[in-house]
């Protein structure tokens, strides 16, 4: 799937969105995320952790961690599927599926992500690869909702997210969140 500017920062929004949050229910203006859950974590190579909190009207703090057991390189995969239908029982439609090496993500989408976050990791710079293994950290991250709800559509979004290395998935999150 060829990217316009438009759909990379799409990407790049909703890829911090499934990143950055966990607890369901959470509501900021009129974004409200009803369901987020960890549904693959093989301990044997990664551990994960987020926090929000609504810190102010369209802002949400945002806090976790990421565990990496080993190094993770090219034999590494990103999957980010991002579904939308107009009614939460409705037929969802697929609006954008991504799947790169880790490395090749690292050089490309994540240097946009990375300038936003950077203030309050200590995540890897971009093109670092391969991803040495150890600790990294989020802090009290302002997430602007407003800013969100402008490059997305009023819907309902299933959002996947999965880390995948030899074609099975070592860290797999689902959201499903609306935008009045």
């Amino acid at each position: 799937m060829g990217f316009s500017s438009a759909s990379a920062q799409h990407f790049v929004v909703v890829l911090g969105i499934i990143l950055l949050t966990t607890n369901p229910w959470v509501q900021a203006g009129k974004l409200k995320i009803s369901q987020f859950e960890k549904r693959i974590e093989d301990t044997d190579y990664v551990d994960s952790l987020v926090t929000i909190a609504e810190a102010e009207t369209n802002v949400l703090d945002v806090s976790g961690q990421l565990k990496l057991h080993h190094h993770v390189d090219n034999d590494w995969t990103i999957e980010f599927i991002v579904l939308r239908a107009d009614e939460s029982d409705g037929e969802y439609d697929n609006i954008l599926k991504i799947e790169l090496p880790v490395c090749d993500f690292m050089e490309s989408y994540y240097k946009i992500f990375y300038e936003k976050i950077k203030d309050y990791s200590n995540a890897p710079e971009p093109g670092t690869c391969p991803l040495p293994k150890g600790k990294y950290r989020l802090r009290d991250y302002p997430l602007n909702v407003h800013l969100l709800k402008k490059f997305m559509a009023p819907g309902h979004y299933r959002i996947k997210y999965k880390l995948n290395k030899d074609d099975s998935p070592k860290l797999y999150y689902r959201m499903e969140m609306e935008i009045d």
